[in-house]
């Protein structure tokens, strides 16, 4: 990093395959679900706009910003920071990388439960094996990307399919009053908050990602950006599509959270083979993202080697009895304070062009940590819009940076 390296590598012709790719994660593939089982139907469906709007918004916003050579995020830390303040805020990405891949390793230890019913900790404990051998030996092919998006896309198109072919509209729909007639249920008080709360996670969350970072740059040199939009119009729709998914799961019967939806699902396919690939796919999938997630966690290291994040393996121990710690949706509510004190420090950092000390990473500590306090008595899409509120203000207020070099290349 301080060789001006980039956080991830040039990438190759596809950018938009590339960051579907990416975020084939929790985000997309699990937290939708938590949605829908905790307030219903309609926050859901304003999760997925959130997620539309804020790939639309970062791309406006990289779109009138960014010029046809703009650096990498790495070089872009490199040039705007003190050392101080540049190592702080590599702190921070380090540690928002980290729960990626927690989260990541969570959705595979989902998997295998559902799988072969065994408990959680046995089952992430698997998982982080099977992701030592991705990330150590990498056996992926050159067109990985295209081939496990497209099987990814044709898998859920053909689930639901499936699903509404072998069962009924009518039947799913009175499996849903019968069992859970919440889940469509709208308290219309809450949606605005929770889309408004949903937008300012997701766009905190892209708006420092290096991929995302330099997929755009890569669509701006070629002065083309339809198929972000596209990127965005796919992604918003696989929340949907794993909505209707567990709708059709609840009609099978006895329910209690996202495990459950999988359980049922694999019971509900019948077949072993068809089952088996099904989990195998989902496997790859969330052991793909976590090798790319892992390979961004060690460049934000000085020394650049592939080497695989073993602290994972000591939060096994604490999932027993831990509800928050296998929770999606309060990981989501959790980390997203972080994410939206990102938002307006990182809006900063695109337009300045002097450097920038400790108190842009002080910033968000503080930011975050008010929201944080804030959770002691409010709820968390309260501690959010906190976090987001003095994030905003702390990136106005004029600070002089105390140290006026620039990091040193040697």
């Amino acid at each position: 990093m301080k060789n001006v390296n980039p956080l991830f590598p040039t990438m190759g012709s596809q950018p938009s395959i590339l960051m579907l790719s990416r975020w084939l994660s929790p985000f997309i593939l699990f937290i939708p679900i938590a949605i829908s089982l905790r307030h219903g139907f309609l926050h859901n469906f304003v999760y997925s706009i959130a997620l539309f709007l804020a790939v639309f918004f970062i791309t406006v916003v990289f779109r009138n910003r960014f010029g046809k050579m703009e650096p990498t995020l790495g070089e872009k830390l490199f040039q705007h920071f003190t050392t101080d303040g540049y190592d702080l805020t590599v702190a921070l990405l380090r540690l928002l990388s980290f729960f990626q891949l927690y989260l990541l390793a969570l959705g595979g230890a989902y998997i295998l439960h559902a799988l072969f019913l065994i408990s959680m900790q046995v089952s992430m404990f698997i998982f982080l094996l099977l992701a030592i051998f991705m990330v150590q030996f990498k056996p992926g092919a050159p067109h990985r990307h295209h081939v496990k998006v497209g099987l990814f896309l044709l898998t859920i198109t053909g689930l639901l399919v499936y699903i509404f072919m072998t069962k009924s509209l009518e039947q799913v729909y009175n499996g849903v009053r019968l069992y859970h007639p919440y889940l469509l249920y709208v308290d219309g008080k809450s949606v605005g908050m929770f889309f408004i709360v949903s937008f300012l996670i997701l766009c905190g969350k892209l708006i420092i990602d290096p991929i995302t970072w330099q997929a755009l740059v890569k669509l701006r040199s070629r002065q083309s950006y339809r198929s972000p939009y596209m990127v965005a119009f796919v992604w918003s729709s696989i929340g949907i599509a794993f909505a209707a998914i567990t709708y059709a799961m609840v009609y099978i019967g006895f329910f209690h959270g996202i495990v459950t939806v999988f359980e049922n699902l694999f019971s509900f396919l019948n077949q072993e083979f068809i089952y088996m690939t099904l989990a195998i796919l989902f496997i790859y999938i969330l052991l793909d993202t976590f090798e790319m997630e892992t390979r961004i966690f060690n460049r934000y290291r000085e020394n650049d080697q592939n080497r695989f994040p073993y602290g994972l393996f000591l939060l096994v121990p604490f999932m027993y009895g831990t509800s928050w710690l296998h929770d999606f949706l309060t990981l989501f509510f959790l980390f997203g304070i972080v994410y939206a004190a990102f938002l307006p420090a990182f809006i900063k950092l695109l337009w300045t062009k002097s450097t920038l000390s400790i108190h842009f990473p002080l910033t968000i500590i503080f930011s975050s940590g008010i929201g944080y306090l804030s959770l002691l008595r409010l709820q968390f899409e309260i501690g959010v819009l906190i976090a987001f509120g003095l994030s905003v203000y702390l990136s106005l207020v004029k600070f002089e940076p105390t140290e006026k070099e620039s990091i040193s290349n040697t």
